[in-house]
């Protein structure tokens, strides 16, 4: 299990910030997880899973 910060999300993901906290919201983009006091990331098992959904068509 690895986790991935934002700056990596980005170079894997082409969406800004905003849509990807909306997409969050409306649970259509992996939940970021609280990895310290302030800090954010996602799993990248999650990330790589959503996008093979999107790229075939599944999402």
């Amino acid at each position: 299990m690895r986790y991935i910060r934002f700056r990596d999300l980005r170079q894997r993901v082409p969406l800004s910030r905003s849509t990807i906290w909306r997409m969050m919201r409306e649970n259509r983009f992996p939940q970021s997880k609280r990895i310290g006091k302030v800090a954010m990331a996602w799993l990248e098992d999650e990330i790589e899973d959503w996008i093979k959904k999107r790229a075939a068509g599944k999402e």
